[in-house]
């Protein structure tokens, strides 16, 4: 048979209907992932497609961690049980109502594994029991999107098809509409892919190196970071000790320094610019590079809060070389510009209030004999800048009546459009 470029089959992916062309099209960055489909397909569409249909169906396992997971658990094994050949639920030690929900699903084998303080630990014996090859690990707060329904097997079976080794990555969307599309659920056995690390645990190959990233087009839901739902202190602190030790174990892998840098800053422990400077000359000498880009995206919202503007505006130029369109990029560059002029009327105001004393006992005006227009403009710039302590103290200085009312009025007006946006933000 013909073979054909991988540019070939891109150009032609809209041009058809089968089933062979539609799963196709579940893969997301098929672009990216050109190198592994090169020399598979031929240019006889017709002739692919029929042996597409013929295809065997790969058989796929659902694996499921769990530990007091009455809230969540049922629905689901209810979004997932349709969807695979085999679900395996784990769990480890729950002393709620999961092990009664799981054992409601006939389908559902389940297993036992006292904790031991290690993610991967838990998934890989997952490994071990599934008797499918093909492998998808989704968390008991994850429930797969009802529009999706089917889209597992079609996608292993695209890439069983064309043999294209690699981690499987859905999109996972938050209880807060945000999103992550590099999460890395699903990928073979065969393909010598295991877990590793105690938390923020990742499918790597044997060598220590990362398969090939598969982004596809199947949603699931997740609302496991609800804080108004879920009670996150524990999952915080548990996180937060297990990355401890995993910095600790592998001291220079930058990984472990990022995410203990990210757990400290979002949960406002404090502001980790150096543990963020450290993941970055690590990612310098690594050749692991997952996590790079946000590492450095978390690095310019720190610089920025603790104003190290000069540093920060050399981590920005990073920043646009690794991803040119990001809109945090222009958000800093701005936000620079704003709070420079921010300094600049609060040293204007300042220099104004400063003066009053002297204009008092000496200076004349035009004007406003008791200098009010100065207070005026005082008032004016510390309004604008949101010290409302400073506009009282400018307000009680002015002695014209007439100023005072159009302050009133002005201030009147103003509160007057905030209260109507913000009944219409209810």
């Amino acid at each position: 048979m013909a073979i054909f470029s991988v540019k070939d089959l891109l150009n032609n992916i809209n041009k058809a209907d089968t089933s062979f062309h539609c799963d196709l099209k579940l893969i997301t960055n098929i672009g990216s992932i050109s190198t592994s489909l090169e020399e598979k397909v031929t240019n006889d569409f017709e002739e692919i497609s029929t042996y597409y249909e013929h295809y065997p169906q790969p058989k796929v396992t659902a694996g499921i961690l769990t530990f007091n997971e009455e809230r969540s658990i049922q629905r689901c094994l209810i979004s997932l049980i349709e969807e695979v050949d085999e679900v395996i639920v784990l769990d480890s030690g729950s002393t709620d109502r999961t092990i009664d929900v799981v054992k409601s699903f006939n389908q559902v084998l389940l297993e036992k594994e006292t904790w031991v303080e290690d993610f991967s630990y838990h998934r890989n014996l997952i490994l071990q029991k599934a008797s499918n090859d093909w492998v998808y690990f989704i968390d008991a707060d994850n429930f797969i999107d009802l529009v999706h329904k089917g889209r597992i097997r079609r996608i292993i079976k695209i890439l069983d098809f064309l043999e294209v080794k690699g981690v499987v990555s859905p999109t996972i969307i938050e209880h807060d509409n945000s999103f992550s599309q590099d999460t890395r659920r699903m990928f073979r056995k065969s393909d010598n892919i295991r877990f590793y690390g105690k938390v923020h645990e990742e499918p790597l190959l044997s060598n220590g190196m990362e398969p090939l990233n598969i982004s596809v087009e199947l949603n699931v839901y997740h609302d496991g970071y609800n804080p108004e739902i879920v009670n996150m202190t524990n999952k915080i602190n548990r996180n937060i000790k297990l990355t401890q030790e995993m910095m600790e174990k592998e001291s220079t892998n930058p990984k472990w320094a990022f995410f203990f840098a990210r757990e400290l800053y979002h949960q406002k422990r404090e502001l980790p610019v150096g543990l963020l400077m450290k993941a970055q000359q690590l990612y310098e000498s690594s050749s692991y590079k997952r996590y790079y880009v946000e590492s450095v995206n978390l690095l310019c919202r720190t610089l920025f809060e603790v104003r190290d503007f000069k540093k920060l505006n050399v981590y920005l130029e990073k920043l646009e070389e690794l991803i040119p369109n990001c809109s945090d990029i222009d958000y800093f560059r701005t936000m620079m510009i704003f709070f420079n002029l921010q300094m600049k009327l609060k040293s204007l105001g300042d220099s104004l209030v400063n003066a009053l004393e002297d204009y008092e006992k000496s200076s004349i005006s035009f004007i406003s004999p008791t200098h009010d227009h100065v207070k005026n403009a005082a008032l004016g710039i510390y309004s604008s800048l949101g010290d409302y302590q400073q506009v009282l103290k400018m307000f009680k200085m002015i002695q014209s009546n007439e100023i005072k009312q159009e302050v009133k009025n002005n201030l009147s007006n103003i509160a007057k459009v905030i209260g109507s946006v913000t009944e219409n933000m209810d």
